[in-house]
């Protein structure tokens, strides 16, 4: 599934072509009732709006691969999706998105964290490198024997 690249782009966010675009894939699916369109339209719009019903929220592809969803039937009927059916399928589909980037910037510090941790075990200097050495054996001898189980004391032997 394709899913936005939030590292170099945030999504766009979906415009009323966009909708109209959704509404008409999913008018291929049967209708519980008939509607007038133009209130179709601005109910739908509002759904994909934030609570105060002031910008939308919702990204444009996120609405396509929803809509696409639906046609497939994530919603368990084959009927047209109601606005808060459409929006809640788009919010599952940022869900994931948000998931998915998340754990990609995760690798990336992962890699990063790794490749330092590397590079500054490349930069010790011999003479580093041999106080480490003994300071690992001291420790190794300083052990208590009689903390160590008995299995492994007699390996030593």
């Amino acid at each position: 599934m394709p899913m936005n690249d939030l590292v170099s782009d945030p999504p766009r966010m979906a415009a009323l072509k966009d909708l109209l675009e959704a509404l008409a894939m999913l008018g291929a699916l049967p209708r519980r009732a008939l509607t007038d369109v133009r209130i179709e339209e601005a109910v739908f719009t509002l759904a994909l709006k934030d609570e105060r019903g002031g910008r939308v929220v919702v990204a444009a592809d996120d609405l396509r691969i929803a809509t696409q969803r639906i046609i497939s039937g994530a919603l368990g009927h084959g009927f047209h999706p109601s606005p808060p059916e459409l929006r809640r399928v788009c919010d599952q589909v940022k869900d994931e998105r948000v998931t998915e980037y998340s754990r990609r910037m995760r690798e990336q510090r992962m890699m990063r964290e790794m490749e330092e941790r590397r590079s500054s075990r490349q930069q010790r200097t011999p003479e580093e490198r041999e106080r480490v050495r003994l300071r690992t054996e001291e420790a190794m001898r300083s052990l208590d024997a009689s903390s160590i189980d008995p299995r492994m004391r007699s390996r030593d032997r």
